[in-house]
Protein backbone atom coordinates (compact mmCIF):
# COMPACT_ATOMS: atom_id res chain seq x y z
CA UNK A 1 0.00 0.00 0.00
CA UNK A 2 1.24 3.79 -0.78
CA UNK A 3 0.56 6.81 0.79
CA UNK A 4 -0.91 9.68 -1.51
CA UNK A 5 -0.59 13.54 -0.85
CA UNK A 6 -1.13 14.76 -3.34
CA UNK A 7 -3.07 17.77 -1.95
CA UNK A 8 -6.18 18.03 -4.35
CA UNK A 9 -9.33 19.51 -2.18
CA UNK A 10 -9.75 20.48 1.06
CA UNK A 11 -11.73 18.30 3.64
CA UNK A 12 -10.02 15.04 2.20
CA UNK A 13 -8.96 13.27 5.25
CA UNK A 14 -7.09 10.54 3.70
CA UNK A 15 -6.00 8.64 0.32
CA UNK A 16 -4.63 5.65 -0.14
CA UNK A 17 -3.36 3.62 -3.54
CA UNK A 18 -3.85 -0.22 -2.59
CA UNK A 19 -1.62 -1.83 -5.74
CA UNK A 20 -2.54 -5.39 -7.04
CA UNK A 21 -0.03 -8.53 -6.17
CA UNK A 22 0.41 -8.16 -10.04
CA UNK A 23 0.64 -4.94 -10.35
CA UNK A 24 -1.97 -4.95 -13.44
CA UNK A 25 -4.85 -2.72 -11.01
CA UNK A 26 -4.97 -0.24 -8.61
CA UNK A 27 -7.57 0.97 -6.15
CA UNK A 28 -7.86 4.09 -4.80
CA UNK A 29 -9.65 4.69 -1.36
CA UNK A 30 -10.10 7.78 -0.25
CA UNK A 31 -12.02 9.21 2.68
CA UNK A 32 -13.56 12.99 2.68
CA UNK A 33 -15.07 14.88 5.29
CA UNK A 34 -18.54 14.94 3.25
CA UNK A 35 -20.02 14.41 -0.21
CA UNK A 36 -19.45 18.57 -0.90
CA UNK A 37 -15.90 18.32 -0.21
CA UNK A 38 -15.90 15.31 -3.31
CA UNK A 39 -17.89 17.68 -5.35
CA UNK A 40 -15.25 20.62 -4.59
CA UNK A 41 -12.33 18.23 -5.49
CA UNK A 42 -14.26 17.34 -9.15
CA UNK A 43 -14.36 21.00 -10.28
CA UNK A 44 -11.41 22.16 -9.22
CA UNK A 45 -9.48 23.58 -11.98
CA UNK A 46 -6.25 21.23 -11.37
CA UNK A 47 -8.62 17.85 -11.24
CA UNK A 48 -10.40 18.80 -14.35
CA UNK A 49 -7.48 19.20 -15.75
CA UNK A 50 -5.87 16.25 -14.62
CA UNK A 51 -9.41 13.41 -15.30
CA UNK A 52 -8.05 12.82 -19.08
CA UNK A 53 -4.78 12.09 -17.58
CA UNK A 54 -6.40 9.13 -15.34
CA UNK A 55 -8.21 8.18 -18.04
CA UNK A 56 -5.80 7.95 -21.09
CA UNK A 57 -3.86 5.37 -18.86
CA UNK A 58 -6.87 3.21 -17.69
CA UNK A 59 -10.69 2.81 -17.02
CA UNK A 60 -12.15 3.91 -13.90
CA UNK A 61 -15.17 4.08 -11.63
CA UNK A 62 -16.48 6.51 -8.63
CA UNK A 63 -18.97 5.90 -6.10
CA UNK A 64 -19.64 7.88 -2.89
CA UNK A 65 -20.55 5.95 -0.20
CA UNK A 66 -20.52 5.66 3.88
CA UNK A 67 -18.38 3.44 6.75
CA UNK A 68 -20.16 0.66 7.37
CA UNK A 69 -17.35 -1.08 9.20
CA UNK A 70 -14.30 -0.53 10.80
CA UNK A 71 -11.72 -3.24 11.91
CA UNK A 72 -9.04 -1.56 14.04
CA UNK A 73 -6.20 -4.20 15.29
CA UNK A 74 -4.75 -2.26 18.15
CA UNK A 75 -8.71 -1.55 19.19
CA UNK A 76 -9.02 -5.28 18.50
CA UNK A 77 -6.93 -6.58 20.45
CA UNK A 78 -7.18 -4.46 23.41
CA UNK A 79 -4.47 -1.50 22.68
CA UNK A 80 -6.26 1.95 23.73
CA UNK A 81 -4.60 4.85 21.43
CA UNK A 82 -3.81 7.59 24.26
CA UNK A 83 -6.33 9.89 23.04
CA UNK A 84 -9.45 7.54 22.86
CA UNK A 85 -8.46 5.60 26.40
CA UNK A 86 -11.07 7.10 29.14
CA UNK A 87 -8.66 5.62 31.89
CA UNK A 88 -5.39 8.12 30.09
CA UNK A 89 -7.62 11.48 30.99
Amino acid sequence: MYSCTRPFGVGRLSTSLIASADQKRVVIHSQWRDAAAVAAMRSDPRMVAYFPKLAALASFDSIIGEVAYVADALIMHGIMPLDLDPTSQ
